[in-house]
């Protein structure tokens, strides 16, 4: 069965192109971060929502008029791999452009789920085509059963929606994180996930040019594809996998809080998120001094679960 979308864009088609295949577009309506292949015959990986990704292979590329790909979830069965298709034609109109979108080679099942997914990111689309947020995706139930994986890439997405289209002078704005600023403690969290790529056996670069969110995408999301590789082969020794799990997911959302107390920014983090990175485990000696957090603060068990993490990590969380 066949998925068959169809929405008028009010943007050209190659605005509208740019929006679904660049990576720092992408981010605002359909994906936390991801691999986009840019020639046919490369492989993509997306990660739609924690725990979520989605897999393929380029199979048309038109600029401006068509793209085409092959779409499965990785380590799930319910898509084989390379037996769906996703066909996104593009037509200008009036008042801007026709998408229509054909996903292909799905059973009955799979094709409602799917239009139903369709249908919210394509709405999310046309918000921002319209100059608005849509707001985070809607994913917060998805955490009850999530593994440490999926977790941070919850806390990447909260993370990332802190830094948007973060203005240059706030580069400079003190931070909760003892004496750095915004800046320092980019560059502290780019080292951060520099040493855990390290730890997975991976090479991310240096990552040290361009918007705060896109450099943090960019290093980010070979970490943590990487972790869920391991996890999943289950090649991670369990002291490797606690500390990573700890490490990853601490640095990501409690820097996330960071940035938003010295900006002014809202913290769109999932109670439930804050509450299962919690769970990960108490915070060695190592963890401490590599992330650059204090002792903890005393607040009351009842407090809210980021209040609880932050004050964890040696923060005071209304002051």
């Amino acid at each position: 069965m066949n998925v068959e979308k169809t929405v008028i864009v009010p943007l050209d088609p190659e605005q509208t192109f740019a929006l679904i295949t660049e990576p720092e577009r992408l981010r605002r309506w359909n994906i936390i971060a991801g691999r986009i292949a840019v020639e046919v015959g490369g492989e993509s990986r997306m990660t739609v929502a924690p725990g979520y990704h989605a897999v393929g292979r380029l199979l048309e590329l038109e600029p401006g008029h068509r793209i085409s790909w092959t779409q499965s979830w990785e380590g799930r069965d319910e898509v084989p791999e390379e037996s769906a298709t996703v066909t996104i034609t593009l037509e200008p109109v009036e008042g801007g452009t026709r998408l229509t979108l054909v996903h292909a080679g799905l059973d009955a099942e799979q094709a409602a789920g799917h239009a139903e997914g369709w249908d919210w990111y394509l709405q999310r689309l046309l918000a921002v085509a319209s100059g608005k947020d849509p707001g985070p995706d809607d994913w917060g139930g998805l955490l009850q059963e999530a593994d440490a994986a999926a977790l941070a890439d919850a806390s990447l997405a909260v993370l990332l929606r802190v830094l948007r289209d973060l203005p240059q002078e706030a580069l400079a704005r003190r931070t909760p994180c003892r004496e750095f600023d915004v800046a320092a403690l980019l560059d502290h969290l780019a080292g951060s996930l520099q040493a855990a790529g390290g730890e997975l056996g991976i090479t991310t670069g240096a990552g040290t040019a361009g918007p705060a969110e896109d450099r943090m995408a960019r290093l980010a999301q070979p970490v943590l594809e990487a972790f869920t590789r391991r996890l999943r082969e289950g090649t991670l020794a369990p002291e490797q996998e606690r500390f990573l799990a700890g490490m990853i997911n601490n640095e990501l959302l409690v820097h996330a809080w960071d940035f938003a107390q010295a900006t002014g920014r809202p913290l769109d983090a999932p109670p439930e998120l804050a509450e299962r990175v919690l769970e990960l485990g108490e915070l060695t000696p190592q963890l401490r001094a590599m992330a650059g957090f204090d002792d903890a603060v005393p607040v009351p068990p009842d407090a809210p679960a980021l209040d609880r993490l932050v004050a964890h990590t040696g923060r005071q969380p209304h002051g």
